[in-house]
């Protein structure tokens, strides 16, 4: 139990809370330089979060800084689940990590689930979860994030919440990278495949995903998460060139399950050619399903 209270709205307090919280202290250099750059995005997920109870799924929970926030902050009953870049793990193991924050007074023993979301079956029952938290990964993924979305579907009750954060791939800086002849994609990862951003979307192309799949989008924005940054002209000039609410760096996308699962692999999201089998799990519902599903 926390002995020292503060509020969100306090952000030296929040980024000094999450400097004392290191899951892994070996990385305390490369996590503090994360909580540095990372909190104006996690500022503007905890206001995009409901403030409703309820079991929830946070996918892709390391290094704990959201999780501990939700903690504080929402009246959440987590579940926690990561990945770390097998093809398959055993999803039934229960992992443990420990967070000493003697600072605030505060101990954690979390326990979180591995196992890959466009590959495997989530863990849960068919809608048992309130909410999903799925935050800086879709961009991560590289095979098919539809199913992972449909999965997220299934185990949400109707009506449940889903929230996904992720960069806009029309940010105007990218825009801006791209006049300038220099490449808006990120180097490669010394993580693999998964440690670096595969695919980047658009307003509208979030938009589509989730309504293919059955979420009614209630809020979707793209925000500005360096906000006093000086640009210089080019930069400028692109930002004031359209609507900001397109071009902004992150998106933030609230969506509710209010519709049957439609699992559909969009034509421009999937090249002509790709191949790759259904989930196991779906392939008895995309056999009854439209023939808009493939």
């Amino acid at each position: 139990m926390s002995t020292t209270t503060f509020e969100l709205q306090d952000v030296e307090r929040v980024r000094d809370y999450l400097l004392h919280s290191f899951s892994d202290p070996s990385a305390t250099e490369e996590f503090s330089t994360y909580v540095r750059v990372a909190l104006p995005r996690f500022l503007v997920t905890m206001e995009h979060l409901p403030q409703e109870s309820g079991r929830v799924l946070e996918i892709g929970s390391t290094p704990f800084f959201l999780t501990l926030l939700m903690k504080r902050f929402r009246p959440y009953q987590l579940e926690l689940s990561n990945f770390f870049g097998t093809d398959v793990m055993d999803s039934s193991v229960i992992h443990e990590a420990f967070i000493d924050n003697p600072a605030y007074g505060e101990q954690h023993h979390l326990s979180y689930r591995q196992f890959n979301i466009e590959r495997q079956v989530f863990p849960y029952e068919t809608g048992s979860l309130d909410g999903v938290v799925f935050c800086e990964v879709l961009e991560h993924l590289t095979a098919d994030p539809m199913a992972a979305l449909a999965e997220m579907h299934r185990v949400l009750k109707t009506g449940g919440w889903l929230l996904v954060t992720t960069p806009n791939a029309a940010w105007y800086e990218n825009i801006a990278q791209l006049w300038r002849c220099h490449n808006s994609y990120g180097p490669y990862s010394a993580h693999g495949p998964y440690g670096r951003h595969n695919r980047e979307y658009t307003v509208p192309e979030l938009h589509a995903m989730l309504d293919s799949m059955g979420f009614a989008v209630e809020r979707l924005d793209a925000r500005d998460l360096q906000p006093g940054r000086k640009l210089d002209r080019v930069s400028w000039v692109f930002k004031h060139l359209k609507p900001a609410r397109f071009h902004e760096e992150g998106l933030f996308c609230l969506a509710r399950k209010t519709r049957p699962l439609n699992f559909t692999r969009l034509p421009w999201l999937y090249s002509l050619g790709y191949k790759m089998p259904p989930p196991e799990h779906l392939r008895q519902q995309l056999s009854d399903s439209s023939p808009h599903t493939n």
